[in-house]
């Protein structure tokens, strides 16, 4: 199981501090998700208790279309494909809430790291803290 807290509900984008703009995260309370299984890759995926909200990992977030070729951590709205290589929201773009880049597919970042999170028409940067719980 993931405890997911956010060290810092404002995230700031421009000259703007938007509070709490991905739900995702928790804002100040936080969520806890739980594993689920694990994709194509063998990376672990995880769902938000209660609420419909995954953790996971893709290494490319539009499956070539775009040719980003990042691999990354991502939170999102949408349930991870279990079956696609790559692009497992199926958007083929990588339109991203929240992100961690990692080539590190079995774990997310555990403690407090810089996530790239999008509000307002533009990336910010909000610290996440992630705590694995047994």
């Amino acid at each position: 199981m993931w405890d997911i807290t956010v060290s810092d509900a404002s995230v700031e984008v421009g000259n703007a501090v938007a509070l709490d703009c991905r739900s995702e995260l928790g804002g100040t309370a936080g969520l806890t998700y739980v594993m689920q299984g694990t994709t194509a890759s063998g990376a672990p995926y995880y769902k938000a208790d209660g609420v419909p909200f995954w953790l996971y990992w893709d290494p490319d977030c539009d499956a070539d279309y775009g040719s980003s070729g990042v691999p990354a951590w991502h939170f999102d709205d949408v349930a991870p494909s279990t079956t696609a290589a790559s692009d497992h929201d199926g958007d083929e773009i990588c339109n991203l809430g929240a992100v961690f880049q990692s080539s590190d597919s079995s774990s997310p970042p555990q403690g407090l790291a810089m996530w790239r999170v999008y509000c307002f028409g533009q990336y910010g940067t909000t610290g996440v803290t992630l705590t694995h719980r047994l």
